[in-house]
């Protein structure tokens, strides 16, 4: 796992490599209450668990990438349904697949662009990048470093 800082947001972004979505932590290194999360991966998986982990821990931000994408984040929008049914738009957790992106555009998407809703705006202090399945880290880094970050 990495570190980064974005030069143009401030926002904090952490790169995680993963074999599985398994490999996600009981316990994450950030401290923000809330945090936004990029799924890469090289397949379609079964995203149920991580999202329910992930939800635990403040999940309100979830974009997807990669092969099956779509089908990714329509599970995920399942799973938000019934974790939280009544949830109020401006409390709601997001949700963008971006299936005919690069890495790179997406990643900028993800880091420029994403807003969580209005309710987790202030808490929402971590950006989390999970490469699942793939060697994602030198990619995204690269990435990273064209965009003006910098490794915290």
């Amino acid at each position: 796992m990495s570190e980064w800082v974005d030069e143009q947001t401030g926002r904090r972004i952490w790169v995680i490599d993963a074999d599985s979505t398994r490999d996600w932590p009981d316990s994450p290194p950030w401290r923000s209450p809330k945090f936004g999360l990029l799924l890469l991966a090289e397949h379609v998986f079964d995203v149920e668990s991580l999202a329910r982990r992930a939800l635990g821990q403040g999940l309100v931000w979830v974009s997807t990438w990669g092969p099956g994408c779509e089908a990714v984040d329509e599970d995920l929008d399942e799973i938000l349904g019934q974790v939280d049914p009544g949830s109020r738009v401006d409390e709601a957790v997001l949700t963008t697949t971006h299936p005919a992106e690069s890495l790179e555009e997406v990643l900028e998407f993800f880091i420029a662009a994403a807003e969580p809703a209005p309710a987790h705006v202030q808490a929402c202090g971590a950006w989390v990048v999970l490469g699942v399945g793939a060697e994602f880290r030198d990619r995204v880094a690269r990435a990273l470093v064209k965009r003006g970050a910098r490794e915290a």
